[in-house]
């Protein structure tokens, strides 16, 4: 069976990617947001900091970048988390994708276990507010891919 970190790799070979992002950033993002992102989102975020796809995009943290003027290729999950707090939100959740539609993707967090893998939650009036898939983000990542 292959590790998650493989999986991951495996299912956003293809994709193009922001970059790493550094401890430091993910740290001041769960800061900002109080919460711990789960470690297979941290693993996400420290391989390539947010993501494009064919078809799909996974919100994260992006490098700092020089070119003040241009607007950013990669959706941040701090402010896209942020836009929908504190009343349109599954609680204690991040956004991490939207299928440009209605249809929000968002992943449980803990506020207090550093351990916890929480599942995918669609959001949107198709639901009338939330759906939990019972998809961990790992397996999230792998639909997104087969989808494309």
């Amino acid at each position: 069976m292959k590790s998650p970190r493989d999986r991951l790799i495996d299912a956003l070979a293809a994709s193009m990617n922001a970059g790493p992002a550094n401890e430091d950033p993910i740290e001041q993002a769960e800061a900002r947001l109080q919460l711990f992102f789960p470690p297979t989102y941290r693993m996400f975020l420290a391989l390539y900091g947010a993501t494009m796809g064919t078809g799909f995009e996974i919100h994260g943290l992006s490098p700092d970048t020089d070119e003040e003027d241009s607007p950013p290729l990669w959706k941040d999950v701090v402010s896209s988390t942020l836009k929908w707090r504190p009343d349109a939100l599954p609680q204690n959740s991040i956004q991490i994708s939207h299928d440009g539609c209605e249809i929000g993707y968002f992943l449980e967090c803990s506020t207090t276990d550093r351990d916890f893998e929480g599942q995918i939650i669609e959001w949107g009036p198709l639901h009338n507010g939330a759906f939990p898939t019972g998809l961990n983000f790992i397996e999230f990542v792998e639909h997104l891919k087969e989808e494309s």
